[in-house]
């Protein structure tokens, strides 16, 4: 009897416990023991992976006993390689009343079908299923693949809480307001339910970071995810989780530059919780960029977002040639990643929602791959760079980014061939903004190697098809130069003296004066390959420096007063020698003195 009494102290404490599952140890059958068609699933790369059958429909599930609801968090990762649909979808079951997830008559779960509103939250009561709540959360109707990772918070009270990060990491976004639901308030399962009527899905399911426990205490400050001009004089302000009210809708925790200072009204939105409108009494400036300060706004724990200053414009829309094509990486090193790279060279503030990126069919004479730029509000400021790629990581990798914010990861982009191709900027209504008709033949001819190197626009105001327009970047920058001016960019000035040595006496004894002789060069055309060499006054070599190199348009290199046999020059007049030359024959060489000061 005294057993008896202790198993029965005991038992709730066993039926609350939290589940937390992250497949790292290769095993679904302990700890926590899934249950179902565990012969159409697996782990792989410690995730759980579905390999139901190949040869027909299906629909296959695991589930695992859970016994919290009240003031429960559910977070966990859902990874789909394909785009969900009507007929090939995923459920998450929070709450069920049977481990099998087909036909138990009870439950609450997570509906993802479609890349629009993909966020469906449903009651099933007696096995009749009712749709309770849509999130905001939606995705390009492009994709190929979708990543996002969710967070349900429920409270004793019954209420529902939604969030999601749709780049699978952990930056929460609210799904809109809360809900309501107190239908079913009791459970016995959690669970994965896999729908596909395309047969070759079977296993493009994966599932990762299962986590049921309690409510894990908020103490994240608020950030704000974007500011969007919806009119001339109106801003929304995308908080990336729930605000309060409070201190959201109180006008002076907003003031704008440009004379526009407080909005005369800021609310929140009727849906979707983490927005605030705001209401200026003067129009926003036609061009140029303006910068909201923000601050003291609090989420619905009470965390005060840091105070910030966001750039916004109201965008206007392109016309031909605002925006061009100013870099192309067409056949990239290794296992890297193409890039296009545009750059807004007129005065206007562009959305690029509003742009796509194509090719062109040279036979039918039409664009074809066709991909939005940016399914999400982003605004393209007037003289600014931006980068689209599938992956910014690879880029940034491979090539310094002097503005490693300023890439836009395309899910989706054409493929561009490594000899020769068509990159084209279009709107929507296929109204061509740029193209660039590219050749392989357009590189630097001496190059040992064109893997890796990008085309750089020499100049914005020059015509894109002009093939004197377009040369390989510079050596000197790494071959690319992603985010930032081109290192063949040219205004055609005419220089008097391209080369210029600054100190003329510099002295290397590490005392942070002085301590290096730079050699800067700038000129009115690229595609010169350089050798710079040191002498001394009697004319005996004393350092090369730079041998056969291609340069920039502008640059500079150094020395530091180190020889050829890594000691330190003597005291004395030097002779810089700088020789470029170009592949039409044409060279040009420069002699310069600089003093190599010390203490005697």
């Amino acid at each position: 009897m005294k057993k008896l009494f202790v198993l029965i102290f005991f038992l709730p404490f066993f039926v609350q416990s939290q589940v937390i599952d992250n497949f790292n140890d290769g095993d679904f059958s302990n700890n926590p023991i899934w249950l179902g068609d565990i012969m159409s699933f697996n782990i792989e790369s410690s995730q759980l992976h579905s390999n139901g059958s190949s040869i027909t429909s299906d629909t296959i599930y695991l589930s695992t006993s859970n016994a919290m609801i009240d003031s429960t968090e559910w977070n966990f990762l859902i990874d789909l390689k394909f785009a969900p649909s009507s007929i090939n979808y995923v459920r998450v079951y929070l709450v069920a009343s049977d481990s099998n997830l087909i036909s138990t008559p009870n439950a609450y779960y997570i509906q993802i079908q479609g890349t629009q509103g993909a966020v469906n939250f449903y009651k099933k009561q007696a096995g009749v299923s009712t749709l309770l709540f849509t999130g905001s959360t939606s995705f390009s109707t492009s994709i190929t693949e979708m990543k996002i990772r969710l967070k349900v918070c429920r409270k004793n009270n019954g209420i529902w809480n939604f969030y999601s990060d749709k780049t699978g990491g952990y930056n929460f976004v609210s799904e809109g307001n809360a809900l309501i639901e107190n239908s079913i308030t009791n459970t016995s399962y959690f669970g994965f339910y896999c729908k596909y009527s395309t047969s070759s899905r079977y296993n493009k399911y994966y599932f990762d970071d299962v986590f049921i426990g309690n409510i894990i205490a908020d103490t994240t400050k608020p950030i704000i995810t974007s500011v969007m001009a919806k009119s001339i004089n109106s801003l929304d302000v995308l908080f990336n989780e729930e605000v309060d009210g409070n201190t959201s809708q109180n006008c002076l925790n907003y003031i704008a530059d440009n004379g526009l200072g407080n909005p005369v009204l800021a609310i929140k939105d009727a849906v979707s919780n983490s927005i605030v409108h705001l209401q200026f009494a003067q129009d926003f400036p036609a061009n140029g960029i303006s910068h909201i300060s923000i601050k003291n706004v609090e989420d619905m724990s009470a965390n005060v977002i840091l105070p910030v200053n966001f750039p916004f414009a109201f965008p206007i829309e392109a016309q031909p040639n605002d925006v061009v094509i100013n870099e192309v990486l067409f056949n990239p090193k290794d296992d890297g990643e193409d890039f296009v790279e545009i750059y807004n060279r007129s005065q206007k503030n562009i959305d690029l929602t509003k742009f796509m990126i194509a090719t062109y069919d040279l036979t039918s004479n039409k664009l074809k791959s066709m991909y939005v730029v940016s399914p999400d509000y982003k605004i393209l400021f007037a003289g600014e760079y931006l980068v689209l790629t599938r992956d910014p990581d690879k880029v940034k990798q491979q090539f310094y980014a002097e503005a490693p914010l300023n890439f836009v990861k395309m899910t989706s982009m054409p493929s561009f061939n490594n000899d020769m191709g068509v990159v084209v900027l279009t709107r929507p209504d296929s109204t061509i903004i740029d193209r660039f008709d590219y050749n392989e033949a357009m590189q630097f001819p001496l190059l040992v190697s064109v893997e890796g190197v990008s085309l750089e626009r020499v100049s914005s105001e020059k015509p894109s098809q002009d093939k004197q327009n377009w040369h390989s970047a510079a050596q000197s920058v790494g071959f690319g130069t992603p985010t930032y001016k081109n290192s063949q960019y040219s205004t055609f000035l005419y220089l008097e003296d391209p080369i210029t040595i600054l100190p003329e006496i510099f002295s290397p004894d590490d005392d942070g004066y002085n301590d290096i002789l730079s050699i800067t060069y700038q000129f009115s055309t690229p595609g010169y390959i350089a050798n710079v060499i040191i002498y001394d006054a009697k004319g005996r070599l004393i350092k090369t420096l730079i041998k056969n190199e291609l340069l920039g348009i502008k640059g500079s290199f150094s020395w530091d007063g180190i020889d050829e046999n890594n000691q330190k020059a003597n005291i004395g007049i030097y002779i810089v020698y700088v020789e470029i030359f170009d592949t039409s024959g044409n060279v040009k060489s420069y002699k310069k003195t600089a003093v190599l000061g010390g203490k005697f």
